[in-house]
């Protein structure tokens, strides 16, 4: 599209038209730019098949469960049930998976 995303023009946009101050417009950027780079090297590792990356996984899977939680205290619904036990349930699996793939392992790999 050919804009300038630092263009201080954007910012006062998209702050107009969201309710958001471009100051935190600034810091979802920078948490967004972040949650990137966690992902990034989340999926570089399961490529190679790195053990640490299988626990990572894990614990960014189970991250978004206390948000979850928080949403479910402002209010209970279908959906914000859902998510907790969908999250839940592929966090269990997640550790169900890897630890029978440790017992699968011989010592030392």
């Amino acid at each position: 599209l050919r804009i300038d995303p630092k263009n201080h023009l954007i910012y006062h946009a998209l702050s107009r038209l969201t309710g958001i101050s471009p100051h935190r417009l600034r810091e979802l950027e920078a948490g967004t730019f972040l949650y990137a780079i966690l992902h990034s090297i989340e999926g570089i590792g399961l490529l190679y098949r790195r053990h640490w990356a299988e626990y990572l996984t894990i614990i960014v899977t189970s991250s978004f469960m206390p948000f979850e939680i928080y949403e479910l205290a402002q209010g209970v619904d279908f959906i914000r049930v859902a998510a907790l036990l969908i999250n839940a349930a592929v966090v269990v699996y997640l550790v169900y998976a890897l630890r029978r793939d440790q017992r699968g392992r011989r010592p030392g790999e």
